[in-house]
């Protein structure tokens, strides 16, 4: 009965190392593909804001090296919208980047 106990108490230190190890490894590949790992060890977003449209726009084509921006509307109330920077396919670049701008008032 002890070797039992002491095998599964084993078993379960060594899937919890495991598990730590992934995530390590997780974080560097995000880190990698420049997303920062923030204190939490959740990736870091970036919201900057912008005084226009045009702006924000143009701050995500610069990102994007000089490629078509994403256009996202608000995906919730509260939120704004705003731009993501891509790639030259046309595909989001994942840097956690949200270029954002103010909703029109009307």
């Amino acid at each position: 009965m002890k070797l039992a106990l002491m095998l599964s108490l084993a078993a379960v230190v060594l899937i919890s190392l495991n598990i730590e190890q992934s995530e390590a490894q997780l974080g560097r590949v995000l880190v990698n593909i420049g997303r920062k790992i923030g204190g939490s060890g959740k990736p870091q977003q970036h919201f900057p804001a912008h005084k226009s449209r045009k702006t924000a726009e143009d701050a995500a084509r610069n990102a994007g090296k000089g490629n078509k921006p994403v256009h996202h509307t608000a995906h919730q109330p509260g939120q704004s919208p705003h731009y993501h920077p891509a790639d030259r396919n046309g595909n989001i670049i994942k840097d956690g980047s949200h270029h954002q701008y103010p909703k029109k008032q009307g």
